[in-house]
This record gives structure tokens, sequence and C-alpha cells, in this order.
């Protein structure tokens, strides 16, 4: 049999993105033309409020805090995870303005199609959209799975979109056993992360462990001997890659408790797996070269022994996803 060349592949996904666009646009009009809405905006915040002050986690997040969050939800589906059995929820950072990012995703890795046999649900966390924010309503009345709050859109702000999931998976999705936290551009091995979560049963956070030496952010060393560099201590904890980590379910109300009484970090993945897992006793996390460190693909067969991917563009999601499907990779 003869195998298309990746080119090819890369092609098709420009042209199914170009597709997707213009097939979501004149849904977007429909929905604006023909639908009305079935809520208010003021019901819906309601009953949001209604289901988180039945929370647990209520009475602790009206304390006085450190590191307080208190923004109120501009997009919200409180109803995303209802009562299905979820073994990994996907969480995964996004800008207002990255549509085709995400676009490639729904229509990749991350189709609901392809998720329903590993019960697995993808939800895209976003700050304020401003001039996007209309665009951003109508996608999310449209796809149903973007959770947004009013804090700023900003790379200082990721810490922020973290803790906002931790928060909304504690109030709404508390039945997930694992979460995935990872980024847009991001390829996910669903099926392979998905059958390596089902074997190891693992209660540790898990991802590729980073350290901060004098210059800068490494890998751990991967050898039995390192070298005395690789032996320096850091300057944070340890800490897993933010390009996508393992949290354990049961793990998610400690930790949006403890980020709420730990000092504010502008790097998500220090803040979250470093000083929060520390501070609740899950700390060190567990490494796994299954998890970039933030190497970019090259290839598509990489993926088919990598749990996730990093610095991967809407097209290569698309080549990636077709090379897989095909069982071409040896």
């Amino acid at each position: 049999m003869n195998v298309p060349h990746a080119s090819f592949f890369l092609k098709q996904g420009r042209f199914y993105v170009s597709v997707l666009s213009v097939g979501v646009l004149l849904l977007f009009i429909k929905e604006l033309v023909f639908s009305r809405p079935k809520t208010s905006s003021a019901s819906i915040e309601d009953e949001t409020m209604s289901e988180w002050r039945r929370s647990p986690l209520w009475v602790e997040d009206q304390r006085p805090q450190i590191n307080p969050h208190k923004f109120q939800y501009l997009k919200n589906h409180p109803y995303y995870c209802n009562n299905n059995e979820i073994d990994l929820l996907i969480l995964v950072s996004s800008a207002p303005d990255h549509y085709e990012e995400r676009e490639a995703i729904r229509a990749t890795w991350a189709a609901s199609g392809a998720l329903e046999k590993y019960r697995t649900k993808v939800l895209f966390l976003l700050g304020q959209g401003k001039e996007q924010q209309t665009l951003v309503d109508q996608e999310s009345n449209l796809c149903r799975d973007i959770i947004q709050e009013d804090f700023q859109d900003s790379y200082y702000n990721l810490t922020l979109k973290t803790v906002m999931g931790l928060k909304w998976t504690a109030i709404f999705c508390p039945q997930a056993k694992y979460v995935l936290k990872t980024d847009d551009d991001i390829f996910v091995n669903v099926p392979l992360l998905h059958a390596a979560l089902k074997a190891q049963q693992t209660n540790q956070i898990t991802g590729c462990i980073k350290n901060s030496p004098i210059h800068g952010f490494q890998p751990i060393p991967s050898g039995d001997n390192p070298q005395p560099m690789d032996m320096m201590p850091p300057a944070h904890p340890a800490f897993t890659a933010g390009a996508g980590y393992i949290l354990p379910g049961p793990l998610i109300p400690e930790l949006y408790i403890a980020a709420l009484n730990t000092k504010f970090l502008p790097i998500e993945d220090v803040f979250t797996t470093g000083h929060c897992a520390k501070r609740i006793g899950a700390h060190p996390p567990l490494h796994d070269s299954r998890f970039s460190c933030g190497e970019m693909v090259t290839r598509e067969c990489q993926m088919s022994k990598m749990f996730t991917g990093h610095k991967v563009t809407p097209e290569m999601q698309f080549s990636i996803f077709e090379t897989l499907s095909e069982q071409i990779c040896k």
C-alpha cells in the first residue's frame, strides 16, 4: 500500500481548518438569526452560584486568603460533566484569539466521537476576550466547551487559568479520576495516555520534571550519573512542565485550597506542581519522559510513543492525527 507523504496531510489539514472555519461561521450566523436563548445570563449565573454554594469548598473560599480567586464566570457550562463517569478531564489553556488552534484540536485528537470510548472530556480555559469576546460568545454557545473568567488574558495570568481550572473541576466535575492540564499548541495522544493511566493507577502528579539551576529551567538528568550542574539546588521545588501534566482527581480540591494560600507566581507549572503540591504533601512529582518538556514535534511518528507533543501548529495537529490513525509508525 502506498502511504501518502506527510506534506499531503499538511495540505489536508489546512483545507480542513478552512472548511471548518467557514462551516462554524455559518453555524454562528444561524445561531444568531434563528436561535433564541433558552435562559437569561442572570439565570445562568444564579444556577452557577447555587451549584457553587453547595460545594464543600464554598466556606473555605470565603475566608481571607493570601491569593483569593474571586473572578466571575463569563462562560461556564456547569453540567458539562453531569454525573457521567470520567476517566480523564483535559483542561486546555487557550487564548481568546486562538480560534484556529481550538478548532484543530476539536477536529483531531479531541473529537467527541474519538473520546467517548476513553471516557475523556476536553475543556478550553480562557481569560477576558476584550475585542474577541463576541466571537468567543458565539463559539462557546455553539461548542459548549469553553470556561472563561473575567481576568485579563495574558501570559502573566496563565497561573490564574490553571487555578480557574482547578476550581471549576472541584465544583463541577469532582468525579474525574485524572486531570491533564495542557496548552493549545499541544498534541495529546489520548489512547496511549488513557491506557497508561488505567494500567498504572498513579496517585502522584506526573509529567516531565524540571528544575531551576542558575542557568534556567532544564529537564532533569536522564542518566544514572548526573553532572555537577544537574545536581545544583533549584530555586524552586521540582515541578512538571506546563506543556502537559497529570493531576490525580482526589488532589484537585486540595490543590485549589493550597492555591488560595500560596503567594502568587506567574509561572503556572512552578506554582501548581511545585509550591502548591508541596503545601499539600503531594510532592515531589513523578517523572515520565513520555510527557513533553517543551521540545518541538518535528515528525508525526514521534507522537506514536509520546503522551504530549509541544509547539504543534493547527496544520500539524491534522497531520499527526491522520498519521497515527493510519497506524503507519514503526
